[in-house]
């Protein structure tokens, strides 16, 4: 929510509607008719801080700056300028991206002018920055920020629109977000995600992408830059365009976005230039802990960059989910699978060290490994725990897996993967039909990529080369040293055929020390700073610690609202006929506790104005609820839906029939949600159940369970916000779902808030238990001491971020 305060203006040196010389004023910007897939920028005045003891200018966007704004961008630049790490938590509303985006990018550049400066009074020829492999020690740091969802960096970079700052960019996402070739996509939808790294290899390996092709000519073969591409035809700097802009600007020109995006990282400018790497990379938190990931971005961008991790509240158990792993007897034998489809192509392009005796091998591996682990002892229902070493014994024991192996068997597999690839294209070529393969052998390789992650994470420095003992010499105590921050847990056989059924014999090693994913990310980088922000972040001595790095800079910001007077926030205990509205799990489900919420928040939809947000635990909750208030759920809530239940992509909603009293009749058949009652429909309260006195008040529009249906619920909740004589719209979401965060509900989209209940995790799941056992033990023997703080103990601390 937006809640607006009067400004608190610092008794700081300002000038207000200033620029940067080198800047270009957003509101001289003009836009082509040719252009016009680039979204303008918008206009305002400007403030300008000189903040810190160096006194960097920091051009802020509008004409007053808050209290809690100054200081939140004063410990960024004091971060940056220490090259130390910072927590900073400031809340929602507070305008923390474009604090950040602001102070950060404002050093960057008072860096640039101090190295020019440095440089000029050495030697006139050294303005230029150097272009050797230790420049990056002289070059102004890169800044990599990252967040959790494309949804976010959209944000960010619309934030950036609003500032001075144009640096060079590039926002990086997967070929499923950026790719306009239709044969792609087309692939995509019958053979899965996968066929787009599949198909999209084969057609540039053929030269058959155009939209490849045609960038490729402008980039690869010196008459152009990729960043002219994105350019503004006048002033030459870099528009601001999110990953929908790469895509429009990709199908308009007939260029591929996504190698643009990559080109974006590091671009020379065309005819031989050296690359300069990009001055902002905006990513996806998995691309940083995803070392086969990492190792694609440009050393130059990486090196001695400034990481940023946005909306970082769950950072730490994100960071500990990168460097764990699942591995079930269903992944096994897909990869025997997969490696059996290679068998017929051996004789297609292989490689001399792909010979059936050894596919042959790789192949018994794999049912060495699945056997193993059927087998292993399994004396509860409730699975086996173990050690974090385990996982090297039952690798080493089944498939002869080891730090020494690991290297070769790496190189095999995917030299299997390209011959299922290569065979392919044979095969295309020998039926005489380009894109009809004589036995459509399917290059996607889903298993055989999912173990390679295994191995990747079980052995994260067993690629490194050299001899075998050489190898375990070396890492083996390494290894081991990293296993004791991991549990494994193995589910039993025997719950399968029960009603707690988990799928197939699995093996998870579970990392409880996100510090490890956090000191790996470091090292392997070299960065000079990592920022980490949120709106919530506290208790940071705890946060600290389970990240693993010292945090000189650290911040817990106040508010720019006054509480007392502008937030209304109170329990609701009782309920409108004064019945218990405790939501603990045993009453989640008690008709009476459901019936009495439905009734309670019936009368706040009476007197609150605009959007209603409602949070529910999960979803179960959330379809309990509304069946026991009467109200119809579509088929994929779990009920039938009805005759009326809508087929085909827009199932998620019941299709609602009829005009209503929100929407206009044009609207009424293409509604996905529930339209609210007229009022000349109500009955009385006798016979009207806590559904319909809801929709008496608002409409009522569901959070979708799948992320694709998001899109088509957030513009069917604002089109009822909207509509000529709205009273208003419910949205029932789930906490920690896709509408809790990252989705902004300023002023009318959101008067209210109701949170139902909290969500704990469920204390009888194997990885809670062993998170909790993991804390305690650390905690006896100080191991969570960290920088010198204590951390929290497995009942302290245990529900922190804890899976649901």
């Amino acid at each position: 929510m937006n809640l607006r305060a009067p400004p608190i203006i610092p008794n700081l040196k300002m000038n207000v509607s200033a620029r940067p010389p080198s800047a270009t004023d957003p509101s001289s910007e003009t836009v082509d008719s040719k252009d016009a897939e680039f979204p303008p920028t918008s206009s305002s005045d400007s403030t300008v801080l000189e903040l810190s003891d160096q006194r960097i200018p920091i051009h802020f966007p509008y004409p007053s700056v808050y209290d809690c704004q100054v200081k939140y961008m004063s410990r960024v630049l004091e971060a940056l300028s220490s090259s130390g790490h910072a927590l900073l938590e400031s809340p929602t509303g507070t305008g923390k991206t474009l604090c950040l985006l602001s102070s950060a990018l404002g050093w960057r550049d008072w860096r640039v002018r101090s190295l020019r400066l440095r440089a000029s009074e050495i030697a006139p020829s050294l303005l230029s920055f150097p272009s050797s492999d230790d420049a990056s020690t002289s070059l102004p740091p890169s800044i990599i920020y990252a967040s959790r969802t494309h949804g976010q960096l959209s944000q960010v970079l619309r934030e950036l629109r609003r500032t001075c700052h144009r640096p060079t960019h590039s926002v990086l996402a997967g070929r499923e977000h950026l790719c306009v070739n239709e044969s792609v996509i087309n692939a995509a939808k019958t053979g899965g995600n996968g066929q787009y790294q599949a198909e999209c290899g084969r057609l540039c390996k053929e030269r058959r992408c155009v939209y490849k092709v045609n960038l490729d000519r402008i980039t690869d073969d010196g008459r152009g830059s990729a960043r002219g591409l994105v350019s503004d035809p006048e002033d030459k700097t870099q528009r601001v365009l999110d990953v929908e802009d790469l895509v429009k600007l990709g199908r308009r020109r007939k260029l591929c976005p996504y190698f643009l995006s990559r080109a974006l990282m590091a671009d020379g400018g065309g005819n031989g230039t050296v690359a300069t790497p990009c001055e902002l990379l905006l990513m996806p938190y998995n691309y940083l802990f995803e070392g086969s990931i990492l190792a694609t971005l440009p050393p130059e961008v990486i090196k001695n960059s400034i990481i940023i991790f946005d909306e970082a509240h769950n950072l730490e158990s994100f960071a500990s989910d990168a460097s764990s792993f699942s591995l079930s007897v269903s992944d096994l034998a897909g990869c025997v699978t997969e490696v059996d489809r290679a068998l017929p192509l051996l004789q297609r392009g292989a490689e001399a060290d792909v010979t059936p005796d050894n596919v042959f091998r790789l192949r018994n591996m794999f049912l060495r490994l699945e056997a193993g682990l059927e087998n292993l002892p399994d004396p509860s229902p409730a699975g086996t725990n173990h050690a974090g070493e385990y996982v090297f014994k039952f690798l080493e024991e089944a498939g002869n897996v080891t730090v020494a192996t690991v290297p070769i068997l790496l190189d095999f597999v995917g030299k299997i993967q390209e011959l299922l690839l290569v065979g392919r294209d044979d095969s295309m070529a020998a039926s005489g039909k380009p894109g009809t393969p004589i036995s459509n052998p399917s290059p996607w390789t889903p298993r055989l990529d999912h173990f390679v992650s295994v191995l990747r994470r079980t052995f994260p420095v067993g690629e490194e080369g050299g001899g075998s003992h050489a190898l375990s010499q070396q890492y083996g105590p390494l290894l081991r040293a990293r296993a004791r921050s991991y549990r494994v847990h193995v589910t039993s056989k025997k719950s399968q055929n029960s009603s707690s059924a988990t799928g197939p014999r699995t093996i998870h090693s579970w990392c409880f020390a996100s510090a490890l994913a956090m000191r790996s990310l470091v090292a392997r980088t070299g960065v000079r700073s990592v920022i980490v922000t949120s709106g919530t972040l506290a208790p940071l001595p705890s946060l600290a610690s389970e990240l693993g790095l010292s945090f000189p800079v650290r911040l817990e910001n106040s508010h720019v609202i006054n509480p007392e007077k502008q937030v209304h926030v109170r329990v609701i205990g009782t309920g409108v006929t004064g019945k218990d509205l405790s939501s603990s799990y045993e009453r989640r489900k008690d008709p009476e506790y459901i019936a009495e919420l439905g009734r309670t928040l019936a009368g706040l939809a009476a007197v609150i104005p605009g959007g209603m947000l409602v949070f529910f635990t999960s979803y179960s909750a959330m379809e309990d609820a509304i069946k026991g208030w009467g109200g119809p759920l579509p088929a994929p809530y779990g009920g039938t839906g009805g005759k009326r239940a809508s087929k085909g992509k827009k199932d998620f909603f019941l299709k609602r029939g009829g005009a209503s009293a929100t929407l206009p009749k044009g609207n009424a058949g293409k509604s996905y949600s529930f339209a609210s009652i007229a009022p000349a429909q109500s009955v009385s309260s006798k016979t009207s159940n806590p559904w319909r006195r809801l929709l008496l008040h608002k409409s009522i529009v569901l959070e979708p369970r799948k992320s694709s249906d998001l899109s088509d619920a957030m513009a069917e909740f604002d089109r009822y916000l909207d509509a000529p004589g709205s009273r208003g719209c419910i949205l029932l979401g789930v906490s920690r779902g896709k509408i809790s965060e990252g989705t902004d509900f300023a002023d009318g989209r959101a008067r209210a808030v109701c949170i139902t209940g909290l969500p704990f995790p469920p204390v009888a799941d194997a990885r809670v238990k062993l998170k909790r056992e993991f804390l305690d033990g650390e905690k006896a023997g100080q191991g969570l001491k960290g920088h010198g703080e204590g951390g929290f103990g497995g009942k302290e601390g245990g529900d922190q971020n804890m899976p649901e």
